[in-house]
């Protein structure tokens, strides 16, 4: 048995289950399950299967200049995947983004955003279905700089003027916010 080149997204715990089968190859699949994608996403008890160069989609690495290949006039992501990792690859100027699907969004480089609220939507009842790690925010005219409809992890970020607002359960660590105006607070 071959399963190469299908797109699978499952909110089970495995996207594909090899169980009591032996010399089947899993390749080239985009695999999504509930806790784990990729390889990882595969149940496998016999060593003879094969279970290579299976990924999610590609990382977005979001860039000033890129912003409009990634985001309607709404500014809502337009990749519908079940899942989505973001790297951020510049500084962003008034650009909000809202996702619709969990979220893994860093910034290894420490670029800022500016003048930005970044909004969380996936309403899954997977715990930590967002991920934010590292973000730098500064804001003059938002008053949000997070809404967060899905649980979500923020972690080691600077708001610089700005709310976070959650009406789902967040975990937040290190994360500092600056306040140089009367808007800027943690509403939960």
């Amino acid at each position: 048995i071959n399963i190469t080149n299908n797109t699978i997204n499952t909110n089970q715990e495995y996207t594909v289950i090899l169980n009591n089968t032996s010399n089947t190859l899993v390749k080239g699949n985009i695999l999504y399950a509930s806790e784990k994608e990729g390889d990882n996403s595969v149940f496998n008890n016999d060593s003879s299967n094969t279970v290579i160069d299976n990924a999610p989609d590609e990382d977005i690495i979001l860039t000033d200049e890129n912003y409009d290949q990634y985001f309607d006039e709404n500014s809502r992501i337009i990749k519908e995947t079940p899942f989505i990792n973001v790297i951020l690859g510049s500084d962003l100027y008034n650009k909000d983004l809202t996702f619709i699907q969990k979220t893994n969004m860093t910034n290894p480089d420490k670029y800022t955003i500016y003048n930005s609220t970044i909004t969380f939507t996936d309403n899954s009842n997977y715990v930590n279905s967002n991920y934010v790690d590292n973000l730098v925010i500064k804001n003059i005219n938002k008053d949000y700089a997070f809404v967060l409809n899905g649980s979500t992890t923020i972690n080691n970020t600077e708001i610089y003027n700005g709310t976070v607002f959650s009406s789902a359960m967040s975990f937040i660590y290190n994360v500092t916010i600056l306040i140089t105006e009367q808007s800027s607070s943690l509403l939960i």
